[in-house]
């Protein structure tokens, strides 16, 4: 009676014991999995569409340039004036960009907004600049560049930082994702072990309280 009450206490015990190591690894794992999918969701929704909208604002920029530094040297001569217009496309996409990422996000719609006045005088100043190129030639145009030149450093002076915030998020984003998914690989690597160690600790309990009283 004694021997049997022992593998009946055994038995229970081993039950409860590998229940209760189930139950914490699901909890662990579903703690885990909800802290991926909140850090995934946040990402998805809200740093890649600033990311996205951020580089627009870069590209945009470059392409204002681009076109009227073109008209600039054509003088709009030989069919080639078309350069404010394709300067003017980039520059109203520049300001649908500003306004996406003021929704995106409110907290800072201050550095937004000097952004934004900060590439309407650029715009400004470059289709300034082309006119004069096309008036008055090299001479007007080459000292009107210096004031083109000046504003261009101002806008970068406000592109630069949030380009720069937008790659350090992205990557403190994506590093943080990492380390939760390590995380949850090792917590599910630990439990893994402690049901071995448990089942072993089983094993060696039952052929101590059954076998060796048999042999």
């Amino acid at each position: 009676m004694r021997k049997k009450l022992s593998i009946r206490t055994i038995v229970w015990l081993s039950v409860v014991t590998l229940f209760v190591l189930a139950a914490l690894q699901s909890l662990s794992a579903l703690r885990q999995l909800n802290g991926i999918d909140e850090q995934v969701s946040v990402l998805v929704s809200k740093n890649y569409p600033i990311a996205k909208e951020t580089q627009k604002l870069k590209l945009d920029v470059a392409q204002v340039q681009q076109w009227l530094t073109d008209i600039s040297a054509t003088r709009g001569l030989d069919g080639l004036d078309d350069g404010f217009e394709k300067a003017k496309g980039y520059a109203e996409a520049f300001q649908q960009s500003i306004e996406t990422l003021m929704r995106l996000a409110p907290e800072k719609r201050e550095a937004y907004a000097r952004l934004q006045q900060a590439f309407e005088n650029y715009y400004a100043t470059g289709q300034q600049m082309a006119r004069t190129y096309i008036d008055q030639g090299p001479i007007g145009g080459n000292a009107f560049m210096s004031r083109f030149d000046e504003a261009a450093e101002q806008l970068a002076a406000e592109l630069d930082p949030l380009l720069a915030e937008v790659d350090q998020a992205s990557a403190a984003a994506h590093a943080s994702v990492a380390d939760a998914m390590a995380q949850s690989r090792m917590m599910t690597l630990l439990f893994s072990v402690l049901v071995m160690v448990v089942l072993a600790g089983i094993a060696l309990a039952l052929v101590r309280g059954v076998v060796n009283p048999l042999v």
